[in-house]
């Protein structure tokens, strides 16, 4: 296996350490997202609005893996049941944008599939690890009025906006048309039957640490006993 090493950006609300695998990987990105504050509330778009409006960008999917969350800590998730499009945009004008916001609660091990369109923002107090399209592109709606103020992408995010309430993953798997994602218990030794990302989160892997990712080519083998995220 290929450890893969992060680039380490530090923003305005925390900290995100990128993992950028090689072949045949190299349309996804990880990352390991540290929210010391909240981050904006955002929107990403699809590749057809992308690579119309982003000088044929790719648009953005991507999943969420809490790897940790303080008591209380939330996430935005969609927009509240019944808030419609024309709701968002006059709450938007109005400065009530967290009124009509999904706030959920957030517990390690939770799964969130992020779709385009989908209204979203990482809560203050939260750790977790991220699976997306390999592109550096989202629409910021709002910023919970920081100072100095940061770009809004108001009329972009209205353009591509769904005004539905996200769908949580339940069973630890998720299948996508950019990515899949399961959790798997190794208890002894894995072999890897695909090439794969292997990303440990818990137990104990030799020199294998918790919290690195690892490029992994068919046939590779791990020992140990723990939890492992497998991602192609």
């Amino acid at each position: 296996m290929i450890k893969v090493n992060p680039d380490l950006h530090t923003l305005v609300w925390g900290t995100e350490d990128w993992f950028n695998p090689g072949k045949p990987f190299e349309k996804l990105l990880f990352k390991i997202i540290d929210a010391k504050d909240k981050l904006s509330v955002q929107v990403h778009p699809d590749d057809k609005y992308a690579a119309a409006h982003e000088d044929g960008k790719l648009g953005k999917t991507e999943m969420w893996y809490i790897l940790g969350a303080k008591p209380g800590a939330q996430l935005v998730y969609g927009l509240k049941e019944g808030i419609t499009k024309d709701d968002f945009a006059a709450a938007v004008e109005a400065g009530t944008v967290e009124e009509t916001l999904n706030f959920v609660d957030v517990s390690k091990g939770d799964i969130y599939f992020i779709t385009p369109g989908l209204v979203h923002a990482i809560g203050e107090g939260i750790t977790l690890a991220e699976l997306q399209e390999n592109v550096a592109l989202t629409y910021r709606v709002y910023d919970y009025n920081r100072q100095p103020p940061r770009e809004l992408h108001i009329d972009k995010a209205m353009d591509v906006l769904d005004p539905s309430i996200g769908r949580r993953i339940e069973g630890g798997k998720l299948k996508c048309e950019y990515f899949s994602f399961k959790e798997w218990d190794v208890l002894g030794e894995m072999t890897c039957k695909e090439d794969c990302l292997i990303f440990p989160v818990s137990g104990e892997f030799g020199d294998i640490a918790i919290g690195e990712l690892f490029q992994a080519s068919k046939g590779d083998r791990i020992f140990g006993n723990g939890k492992v995220l497998i991602m192609k």
